[in-house]
């Protein structure tokens, strides 16, 4: 919030400055998509969409413009065919920028279209080599692929660029999780400073380890403190557990509160056991994804 305030200083001393309505959209969404919920969390996505758009318009050659519209659009109002336009032209124009190839890459991947995504990555490694975001970016977007070996190896040299990187540690946890390898799962998630994201690895290795009180403790907990705010965590846990109705339930609910996880739902390995179920495409279909 820190940081939209000095964006919106910017805006006051110059309401034509394209790159600080870009800015501001992108710490709109960030705040919109972590700490918001209900009503004040689509509020703030609604004005990084205006945001993002009144970039576009008084830089429309201006990728990064571009690209903070498509993340508010996806994230912001779930629908991923809209917010494909800005992404395909943030791509067209930003070549030479690393963040704006790698958040390419990884919009490309939710569809499970890994080639475009594989080309923009490595496009974005090589212009920014010491840039840890673009190497969480390959983890995601190998991730998304099953390929949990390279995800692992694109997390842990994001890591070692940036030890405080939000997330890459949680990442390897579930890469660990989907290779069946518990105890180094369990090491990751423990070493997550994220707190939600730590809960929802207790909950998902205490259950493959056939702790089911402990599982359920976890998940008590994760509610307890995140509320609404984890609902598509909740259907990932229950989808893990087998309990397949429950985990519907949570992913619908998830989309009448806006739950911008559900960006991730396509290709999703913890969701994998609801792929079958005609809901789960009733789901992607209203998402844009098909």
């Amino acid at each position: 919030r820190q940081a939209l305030a000095k964006f919106e200083e910017a805006i006051a001393a110059d309401d034509q400055y394209a790159a600080a309505h870009a800015a501001r959209s992108r710490a709109l969404s960030v705040i919109a998509n972590i700490y918001a919920s209900g009503q004040e969390r689509r509020s703030l996505f609604d004005s990084a969409v205006a945001a993002g758009k009144r970039a576009v318009a008084l830089a429309p050659d201006f990728a990064e413009a571009h690209s903070a519209l498509g993340f508010a659009i996806a994230f912001g109002q779930l629908n991923m065919k809209a917010a494909r336009v800005p992404y395909e032209r943030s791509y067209v124009l930003g070549r030479g920028d690393a963040d704006v190839l790698s958040r390419y890459a990884v919009f490309r991947s939710r569809f499970g279209e890994y080639g475009p995504a594989n080309q923009a990555i490595l496009q974005s490694s090589a212009l920014d080599p010491l840039n840890a975001r673009t190497f969480r970016s390959i983890g995601d977007v190998n991730y998304g692929a099953g390929r949990f070996d390279e995800a692992i190896t694109g997390f842990e040299k994001a890591l070692s660029l940036n030890p405080k990187l939000s997330g890459a540690n949680a990442a390897i946890g579930f890469s660990r999780l989907m290779q069946g390898r518990l105890a180094e799962a369990e090491k990751a998630f423990k070493s997550e400073a994220d707190k939600e994201r730590q809960l929802v690895g207790a909950a998902l290795v205490e259950h493959r380890k056939g702790n089911i009180a402990a599982a359920d403790e976890a998940l008590a907990e994760l509610r307890r403190s995140s509320g609404d705010k984890a609902l598509y965590q909740y259907a990932q846990i229950y989808a893990q557990r087998g309990e397949l109705d429950k985990a519907i339930s949570e992913l619908q609910l998830a989309r009448a509160k806006d739950d911008s996880g559900l960006v991730m739902m396509y290709n999703d390995p913890l969701l994998t056991p609801l792929r079958e179920r005609p809901e789960f495409s009733s789901l992607l279909k209203s998402l844009g994804f098909v």
